[in-house]
């Protein structure tokens, strides 16, 4: 009896040398049942091959990175080392695509470039009371500080004050951030947790720091920016020592206090202090409006002058003091100061000799000898780094223009005068050509009648005005007077009425 046919039983029979492996089986041979299933095999068989194509193809691909997002930088390892030779290799930056080998030959490990905020309110503030909810800190009791809960910051002379402080910072090098903080990871929650726990770490040291170089009185004064330049100088050196890649780019202290048990006595020296500010600054304001008026805007040079001229006084300088001195005569007869006039050294002696040359040359009409110093006063005070704005001339105004105007016109008024009396008395001296007798050719004449004379003009004007005056002769005179009340009265009244209509 003949054996049924298996399609899927193999016979090993080599007897015949042209054997082949070929299965395939005529189709007649077949019946449809089987044909189907022959069918079903060999179309699963191409499928499965088709999608482990495309398997091993996604695979291939799926270390591309077709884009580094903005505000990231990617780094690519390979075997865990860091993909190529420069800076400019290792380092991909956002808009380009980079092909990579897929995990575990390769990964790609982005790092997040953007700035990150650090806020550090509990590690050196106080534990809040219970009741402290809707108070301000001046509302709110303490009591004594407990070193379990409540954080603190101890200054160099030995006192405690609490404060909150911010610090913003960016991973500025990945390169250096993945090789020594950070191993690699795809989660960026992951890479910034191991960001934050390093800065973290070298603020409150560098914040500890910086508390130790402080003073009750910087803290009261209430400056910070000197502690926040000191804490983030410090970070910027652990973390550079470090490696970390990391770069600092603020460090603010947004809120300090003293102990709340004293923080009261301690806000009354930090208003003390901030009066004596505002008392000083109203005082300086004062000051400089005490010397506008009375020097106007050449007050400051002029004081300055003045205050070297008493110091040489009181040393004893001789030629310090004739130095000075004419300086300021040139000053107060000009009713003008340099913007200079301070400049010390060989460049000020230089420069007030150029100006007293110049100014005689201008008063002498000679313009091109004028122009000529002009030239070497200015080349003077470029070399001595002069600001621009402070080469010129600035009148001197205020109170001391109008003592020194009412000074020259009193001085004006008694030379006329003394001119005048020496020429009424001797004319002949004052103006040699002059004919007419003055007093003393009248005496000389004739002495008795001059003296005569002389004393009858002082009687008239002794006895000129609104007086009651008698003048007897020698020897003895009795009056008997009785004054008219009324002519009294209508003198006085007179009197008053002038005195209106002059203004005195």
């Amino acid at each position: 009896m003949a054996k049924a046919f298996n399609p899927f039983e193999h016979s090993h029979d080599h007897a015949h040398e042209g054997h082949d492996h070929d299965h395939d089986l005529p189709a007649a041979e077949l019946d449809p049942a089987q044909q189907s299933l022959a069918d079903a095999l060999r179309v699963s068989f191409n499928l499965l091959k088709a999608v482990m194509l495309v398997l091993v193809v996604l695979y291939l691909l799926s270390g591309i990175v077709w884009g580094v997002p903005e505000q990231k930088k990617a780094v690519r390892l390979r075997f865990g080392q860091i993909v190529g030779e420069t800076r400019q290799e290792q380092v991909l930056e956002p808009g380009r695509v980079y092909f990579a080998w897929p995990y575990p030959i390769e990964q790609v490990v982005q790092v997040p470039t953007n700035t990150q905020t650090l806020v550090l309110d509990q590690a050196f503030w106080f534990e809040m009371p219970a009741n402290a909810a809707g108070q301000t800190l001046d509302q709110m009791q303490g009591g004594p500080l407990n070193p379990e809960k409540d954080g603190s910051l101890l200054t160099g002379d030995g006192n405690i004050f609490h404060a909150r402080w911010t610090v913003q910072y960016e991973i500025a090098d990945p390169i250096a951030f993945i090789s020594n903080i950070a191993a690699p990871a795809s989660d960026d929650a992951v890479v910034l947790a191991a960001a934050q726990r390093v800065v973290r770490s070298v603020a409150e040291q560098a914040i500890v720091h910086a508390a130790a170089q402080a003073s009750v009185e910087d803290i009261t004064r209430g400056t910070t920016q000197p502690e926040q330049d000191l804490v983030r100088k410090d970070m910027t050196t652990s973390l550079n020592k470090l490696g970390a890649g990391i770069k600092i780019s603020n460090v603010i202290i947004t809120e300090r206090t003293f102990p709340l048990a004293v923080r009261s006595a301690f806000n009354e020296v930090a208003s003390a202090a901030a009066t004596r500010g505002q008392r000083l600054d109203e005082a300086n304001q004062q000051a400089d409006r005490t010397l506008t008026e009375t020097a106007g805007a050449a007050a400051k040079p002029v004081m300055k002058l003045i205050n070297d001229y008493e110091q040489a006084r009181t040393a004893g300088d001789n030629a310090r003091i004739v130095q000075l001195d004419a300086r300021l005569d040139w000053i107060f007869n000009h009713l003008q100061a340099p913007r200079w006039a301070a400049l010390e050294g060989p460049a000020g002696e230089q420069a007030w000799a150029l100006l007293r040359q110049l100014d005689a040359a201008r008063r002498a009409g000679d313009e091109p000898q004028a122009a000529d110093l002009q030239n070497k006063l200015t080349a003077v005070l470029e070399a001595a780094q002069v600001p621009l704005e402070e080469r010129g001339l600035t009148s001197l105004g205020g109170k001391v223009s109008q003592v020194m105007n009412q000074a020259t016109a009193y001085r004006s008024e008694v030379v006329a005068r003394l001119q005048a009396e020496a020429l009424a008395f001797n004319p002949a001296a004052i103006n040699p050509g002059f004919t007419g007798q003055g007093l003393l050719q009248q005496y000389r004449q004739n002495p008795k009648v001059f003296l005569n004379r002389r004393w009858q003009d002082m009687i008239e004007q002794v006895l000129a005005g609104d007086i009651e005056s008698f003048y007897l002769p020698p020897g003895q005179t009795w009056l008997d007077i009785n004054r008219d009340p009324e002519l009294r009265k209508r003198r006085e009244e007179e009197a008053l009425k002038a005195e209106k209509r002059t203004g005195g």
